[in-house]
């Protein structure tokens, strides 16, 4: 380096861009999962010599199963919640909050410990 230069070091990170809408969130999310394919495809040799060891046995396993695997599944589930919720809400107007009153408090209370278990990761 050059006597000239100086190295600067900046202590605080920059924001990340976000997306304006939400055309530009999908465009960028399926960026994401593609840089996400193309990793695991690169680094497939991994998975077959073992080694590195903890990125064999944890890290790209975990990045199939958690950034993959449960991507494709997930607009199941969301199809399934859609679902759910529009179950509740007939069985409300046909049969009124009593009917559900217990399986409405079960999943607020599953849901509650999931954000709390979230927030403290």
């Amino acid at each position: 380096m050059r006597a000239s230069n100086k190295i600067v070091r900046q202590s605080v990170g920059l924001p990340a861009e976000t997306a304006r809408r939400v055309r530009s969130l999908a465009k960028q999310r399926f960026r994401w999962a593609f840089g996400t394919i193309q990793c695991v495809w690169k680094h497939k040799h991994i998975l077959a010599t073992g080694k590195p060891r903890g990125l064999a046995m944890i890290g790209l396993p975990q990045t199939i199963i958690f950034q993959l695997l449960f991507a494709l599944v997930s607009p199941i589930i969301d199809l399934a919640l859609i679902v759910s919720i529009l179950s509740t809400i007939t069985s409300i107007h046909e049969h009124g909050y009593t009917a559900v009153q217990g399986d409405l408090q079960r999943v607020a209370f599953f849901w509650l410990l999931f954000a709390a278990i979230d927030l403290t990761a």
